[in-house]
């Protein structure tokens, strides 16, 4: 009776978050006899390397990473290389300061907020005292509305790409009167 090594091949991981731990051999598919050894090399994850059938591998800091896998058993070996193959995602930067306006009167809407925007992410916003976010939210621009209880303070925003939050970054926004009414007609003898 003939036996054949062992071949393997490789199912999609998904991509993970922060400080990911991923079980390889779920993802592996070995056919042609049983394996009697295995060896793993997990460059940027710990354990770097195992012997182990199905190890538990950590990846600690975000990036894209390769994974080597040599299944042996008493016909062979098979070896398969998956360059790129893990992708760890951490928290996304924080976002520029917002743009818009610096001083906005009290009683005025559509005050127009905004950050560049990245794909994939979406935006938390707040807004002081007294103001409101007529449309926007989870989006990179918001329209404001500051009513005539509006104190002056901060807009902040922080971006999620669905694997963490980022630091806020803020703009201080004056809360100013507004404008008087336009004064009636001047009475009187000239």
């Amino acid at each position: 009776t003939l036996y054949n090594g062992p071949t393997t091949s490789i199912n999609p991981i998904p991509d993970a978050c922060g400080n990911a731990t991923i079980n390889p051999l779920s993802h592996f598919n070995i056919i042609g006899g049983t394996v009697n050894s295995y060896s793993w090399s997990f460059l940027g994850g710990t354990p770097s390397s195992s012997t182990a059938q199905n190890p538990q591998v950590q990846y600690s800091v975000p990036g894209i990473y390769s994974v080597t896998l040599i299944a042996t058993n008493n016909a062979g070996s098979d070896t398969l290389i998956q360059t790129n193959y893990i992708v760890v995602s951490g928290a996304p930067a924080a976002p520029p300061i917002p743009t818009g306006s610096s001083v906005v009167c009290k009683n005025t809407a559509g005050n127009i907020f905004s950050v560049t925007n990245t794909p994939g992410t979406t935006y938390n916003w707040s807004v002081p005292s007294g103001a409101s976010i007529s449309s926007g939210q989870g989006s990179n621009q918001i329209a404001v509305t500051f009513s005539g209880s509006a104190v002056n303070g901060n807009i902040c925003v922080t971006a999620n790409n669905g694997c963490a939050t980022s630091a806020a970054s803020c703009k201080l926004v004056n809360v100013a009167l507004a404008l008087p009414s336009k004064p009636s007609a001047i009475n009187g003898s000239s």
